[in-house]
């Protein structure tokens, strides 16, 4: 835990206060047991009720509100994008992004920046019970490694993640990027599983995973013969495997930089973020290619003067209503996440493309 989790009311450490509580049950200080218990799983549960009992979560913004319903309650928008919960996800004063609904609806997860924390990106995530949402918290994987970059898979509730926890590929140490996957159920989170070889490679980084309907899996990667810096990628599920990656070549990749993709369920379209000269007036900008018949991608579109002022970190509603992104204005902190109806894209769309 750390002093940015957890706001003190009473202008005390959450170290003083958490030592006061302890020696109330009967700790000592200098030994590792807890009265009632012993090792280190019971110490973990007895200071986390402890802790949880003494500060309210970062998420909790003066109390959490009952939000009912689809996407947390919020009114949908139309083809005009609006900030995602003003005032309960979207906060005034710092960064919020990658916004990401499992496929049933009822799993919410989100990132927060601390500039000042060790591990900087934070994964929240929150879950709607007996049509309540709860107010948000960390995943049980999350917090001792830096964990970024994700999307829900279109299909169950299969969390795709970037991570720089350790990882052997192929017996050789990889680099310290890679594509994990865990799975909610039954109210828990299972231990993240590192994607097989080739998606990841021990001698590259890889990132951004999205999944299509048909699994077939996208991601950014920087490897050897790529047409720019970093590259769009794509694997194919075969016999229950991903045993080849291909590179999508141009008109998607180029000499320059393209990452972050987010491709529709249905396969359709993709988007990615990219540095080509398109906008004089955006460094960056999200783009939009679409799937032509015969296989082929249509050349991408820039999506920027439409989203705001540099858009990122795009992801799609399992059911291909609306998209969710991250518009970064040039200040961190002021980054929150917008959503907006995916008709927006149909003024986009080549002649016979689905």
């Amino acid at each position: 835990w750390t002093d940015h989790e957890y706001r003190d009311p009473a202008g005390l450490t959450p170290g003083q206060l958490l030592k006061e509580a302890l020696a109330k049950r009967g700790y000592e200080p200098g030994t590792s047991e807890i009265p009632g218990g012993s090792g280190w799983g019971t110490w973990r549960q007895t200071t986390g009720r402890i802790l949880e009992s003494l500060f309210p979560l970062a998420g909790d913004r003066g109390g959490f509100p009952g939000l009912k319903g689809p996407y947390l309650g919020q009114e949908p928008p139309g083809t005009t994008p609006e900030v995602f919960a003003p005032g309960i996800i979207s906060t005034d004063g710092r960064f919020e992004g990658g916004a990401t609904f499992s496929a049933d609806g009822e799993l919410f997860i989100y990132k927060q920046f601390y500039r000042d924390q060790p591990i900087p990106e934070q994964i929240w995530f929150s879950e709607q019970k007996d049509g309540i949402w709860g107010e948000p918290r960390r995943p049980s994987f999350n917090g001792e490694h830096a964990d970024w970059d994700f999307h829900f898979a279109p299909f169950g509730r299969a969390f795709y993640f970037t991570s720089r926890r350790p990882a052997t590929i192929n017996g050789e140490p990889a680099q310290p990027s890679n594509i994990w996957v865990a799975e909610h159920s039954a109210g828990d989170w299972s231990e993240p599983r590192l994607l097989e070889y080739p998606v990841n490679v021990a001698d590259s980084y890889s990132g951004f995973p999205s999944l299509a309907n048909d699994k077939t899996i996208y991601f950014h990667s920087l490897r050897e013969n790529g047409l720019g810096k970093i590259d769009i990628y794509r694997a194919r599920l075969e016999d229950g495997k991903y045993t080849s990656v291909e590179n999508l070549g141009a008109p998607v990749n180029s000499e320059h930089r393209e990452f972050d993709p987010c491709v529709a369920p249905d396969g359709s379209y993709l988007l990615f973020v990219s540095n080509r000269p398109a906008d004089p007036d955006r460094e960056y900008d999200l783009f939009i290619s679409f799937l032509r018949p015969g296989g082929t991608w249509s050349e991408p579109r820039g999506l920027g003067h439409l989203l705001g002022t540099n858009p990122g970190l795009p992801n799609v509603t399992p059911d291909g209503r609306f998209l969710f992104y991250a518009d970064y204005s040039g200040v961190l902190e002021e980054t929150d996440i917008h959503w907006v109806d995916t008709g927006i894209f149909d003024q986009f769309r080549p002649p016979g493309s689905p």
